[in-house]
């Protein structure tokens, strides 16, 4: 029998590597990654669902938008007025009823003097002094028109009397706003616009939402149309108080010509009959300059040179001798036709003590004090040009106690209540004042006011029988019939007070008719 080879162990050792590389080889290769599962398609709900959230926030969008963009149009220029007011001219009824003059301190000591208050170093180094004031650029408009109003036709004085018009007071509530049309042009000789700003050498709008937009201007300048007397003037320099912008304008001789020119193309323009100066060295404070007085009679004198003899130059002057240091009225006499004496405001409710604002005589400043020593600086002969000004503001104080006896003058502590209306603290118009029923009205026969006492807070003011006496006493002492009004929209123009319309302007003009009556029967030859 035939046997048959066998293969080494070797061989076959190798056939079976070789086979376990290639099953290796092979797995290897089919080992692939699995295929990402497919995502399925949005269904129909899911499409409903965003198209509902589009549709419905547009529609809520489309709903909103216009009360939300008026709403923030509203708050942006409530801000605006908001700000322009706090920052700009820092409450418009406090600026025209604050003091022009130094606060008295106490009644035997008068108040400061020009000198007392002299800057320490020249205005020239202070930037601060020369910078402009900004004031805001608004076209807002207050909410009613400017008719004029209908009063009792009454005889004309000679006087005359100034009626100053403050054209920030349109800023109260409507009902109680003051516009240009409620003045009582019967009365009035003349109107003066307070106040505009001088800006880059010429005459500008310190409120264009009022001056401009509502044609405050020129509303004024319409009053003569009804009442053929009457002169209308401009006011500039209440803007320019506390700053050195007067004083370098007056100091250039060309700036000066240029300002006048100016002054009386604007006065073409709107119809106006002259300026009022106002002026006074002693509001420069810290900017104030020695050369100031002399600067304003330049100024003054140029103003002349370029106006007609048919214009009017008023201007304003301190009432105290000790802030008029450096007038010199020679110079001044035949350059200004009327000398407005701001005894308006001699004492304010910042005061240590209870005062009327104008006190007729007091142991401290007055009003016959201030006359005296005015026309006793004026050349001879021509006090006809001196006016004495009034105001009709009331002036409140703050007591520590309630006073122990009526018409005493007691210690303050600070200024008093304000009126519901006119929202100045330490002052109260007439028609606000008449309307407090909790305390009886006395009369003070040495100061010539009325006031009334309620709890700790005392209020001076003018009423119709003080203006009366106030009024027939200068005239009688000092034969002067030119009287300046302050603050008439703190008159009662509704007749609420039940003492007929403007009856604090209707005092003034019944005593100076009076008076001016008996001063021609004196003179004239019978």
């Amino acid at each position: 029998m035939e046997t048959k080879p066998v293969a080494p162990f070797s061989a076959g050792l190798e056939k079976v590597t070789t086979a376990t590389s290639l099953l290796k080889c092979g797995a290897v290769k089919v080992q692939k990654r699995a295929p990402r599962p497919r995502q399925r398609a949005p269904g129909p709900q899911q499409h409903r669902t965003v198209y509902y959230v589009w549709f419905f926030g547009n529609l809520l969008w489309a709903v909103l938008a216009f009360p939300i963009g008026v709403g923030v149009i509203s708050l942006s220029r409530n801000y605006r007025l908001y700000r322009d007011e706090k920052f700009y001219v820092t409450d418009p009824r406090r600026r025209w009823s604050q003091p022009s003059v130094t606060t008295v301190e106490s009644d035997e000591t008068p108040a400061a003097s020009f000198a007392s208050t002299s800057p320490q170093k020249p205005y020239q180094a202070s930037e601060e002094c020369r910078k402009p004031k900004m004031f805001p650029e608004t076209s807002w408009k207050p909410p009613f028109t400017d008719p004029l109003e209908d009063y009792l036709a009454v005889e004309l004085v000679k006087g005359p009397i100034f009626c100053f018009f403050n054209h920030t007071s349109y800023r109260r509530k409507k009902e109680w706003a003051f516009r240009a049309g409620l003045i009582n042009g019967h009365i009035c000789t003349h109107v003066v616009y307070a106040s505009a700003k001088v800006l880059e050498d010429k005459l500008s709008s310190a409120d264009p939402g009022f001056d401009l937009v509502k044609e405050g201007f020129k509303n004024l300048a319409l009053l003569k149309t009804k009442y053929a007397h009457l002169k209308v003037l401009v006011s500039f320099g209440e803007y320019e108080r506390g700053s050195a912008n007067l004083s370098e304008l007056a100091a250039s001789p060309t700036r000066r010509v240029t300002f006048s020119q100016n002054v009386l193309s604007w006065l073409l323009e709107n119809d106006y009959d002259g300026v009022h100066v106002h002026w006074t060295v002693p509001d420069a404070g810290s900017c104030a300059s020695p050369e100031d007085v002399s600067r304003l009679a330049k100024l003054v004198a140029t103003l002349r040179s370029a106006l007609t003899p048919n214009y009017t130059v008023a201007l304003s002057v301190p009432p105290f001798r000790s802030e008029r240091k450096g007038y010199v009225f020679d110079d001044l006499v035949p350059n200004v036709d009327y000398f407005i004496l701001q005894t308006h405001s001699i004492y304010g409710p910042e005061a240590s003590s209870t005062h009327c604002a104008s006190p007729y005589a007091s142991d401290g400043p007055s009003l016959t004090a201030s006359l005296t020593s005015m026309i006793e600086d004026m050349p001879y002969y021509t006090k006809e040009k001196v006016c004495f000004s009034l105001s009709f503001s009331a002036v409140s104080f703050r007591l520590s106690t309630p006073p122990k006896r009526p018409g005493a003058s007691v210690r303050a502590v600070g200024p008093g209540i304000e009126g519901n209306h006119t929202h100045t603290k330490g002052r109260m118009a007439f028609f606000e004042v008449c309307l407090l029923t909790d305390s009886d009205s006395l009369l003070d026969f040495k100061e010539v006011c009325s006031y009334m006492t309620f709890g700790k807070n005392w209020v001076a003011y003018e009423s119709p029988v003080s203006l009366s006496s106030k009024v027939s006493e200068v005239i009688r002492k000092f034969k002067i019939f030119c009287a300046a009004l302050w603050d008439i929209d703190m008159d009662d123009t509704k007749g609420i007070c039940r003492m007929g319309r403007t009856p604090l302007l209707a005092a003034v003009h019944k005593e100076l008719l009076s008076a001016l009556a008996r001063n021609r029967t004196t003179v004239e030859p019978k």
